[in-house]
């Protein structure tokens, strides 16, 4: 980096060494660095408009650039169009995501332990059934960067909720602890995961200005699916009984899903066309 910085200033290009952790987390990383780039750059690019605004009034005439000089780009040219439209309604897609992954944490919370009951569980047993939602939590957030740099997001998001929506459904036909416990690791996982989407979806669909409000919002749907989740369940459990409860969310998980793909394919179609 070193080496090629100081060719680039040889050449009279300013140059900035933002860093050289690109491993791991390297898309995001990068996208925090690119909108780094971006804000130097445009200092950049106003200072050296106005020295040369300066050096045509005391010269009379334009400086002649250098011929081995490459041009710095105007404003218009590196920043990204910002989208469109209410906050509220670019951020639908992502509250949903984030209202949804919020479902594991319900069920392990309200209706695993009755199930577990059910199935003749001790308390301690319960107690490490809902301790593996901590584990889950471990392993979804160090898989997540290396999932999506190989999967991508269509398929990781989409693949979170499937893997989440079937997790949840088979809940009813485990037999035993450790078949239950497996339903909870797999479902909080997918969770997780999910919630990560709806990070990225925040990220895309706000202006930087609106970022914090933005990201209250996600949070926001995450929270009010734990205050409202667990009092819509207990109605379906009580008159359908605690399997349903599962089944109601795999649906819940399975529609979203079905809306994301479909989203997701009229957005390829637009960009296609």
């Amino acid at each position: 980096l070193d080496a090629a910085a100081r060719a680039a200033r040889a050449r009279g290009i300013p140059t900035h060494i933002l860093g050289d952790a690109i491993e791991g987390e390297a898309r995001e990383l990068g996208t925090a660095m690119a909108g780094i780039a971006l804000q130097v750059l445009h200092v950049e690019v106003e200072r050296l408009g106005h020295a040369q605004a300066r050096g045509v009034e005391q010269l009379g005439e334009r400086p002649v650039a250098e011929p081995d000089t490459v041009p710095l780009p105007t404003r218009g040219e590196i920043e990204p169009a910002a989208p469109g439209g209410r906050l509220w309604r670019r951020l639908a897609p992502a509250s949903l995501l984030a209202f949804i992954s919020a479902l594991p944490f319900v069920l392990v919370g309200s209706f695993y332990p009755v199930f577990g009951h059910d199935l003749g569980m001790t308390a301690p047993a319960l107690g490490v059934v809902d301790g593996l939602r901590g584990i889950a939590l471990i392993a979804a957030g160090l898989s997540f960067g290396l999932l999506l740099a190989r999967l991508g997001r269509r398929r990781l998001s989409l693949g979170s909720l499937l893997l989440m929506a079937a997790s949840i459904a088979l809940t009813p036909w485990t037999g035993g602890a450790a078949a239950l416990g497996i339903a909870v690791l797999v479902a909080n996982v997918g969770g997780a995961w999910v919630f990560n989407e709806a990070t990225l979806q925040v990220v895309d669909r706000a202006r930087p200005e609106e970022l914090g409000t933005a990201f209250a919002v996600s949070g926001t749907a995450w929270s009010l699916s734990l205050l409202v989740a667990p009092a819509a369940l207990g109605l379906i459990a009580q008159r359908m009984g605690v399997a349903a409860t599962f089944w109601a969310c795999a649906a819940a998980t399975g529609c979203t899903l079905a809306l994301l793909a479909a989203a997701q394919t009229g957005g390829d179609r637009a960009a296609g066309a």
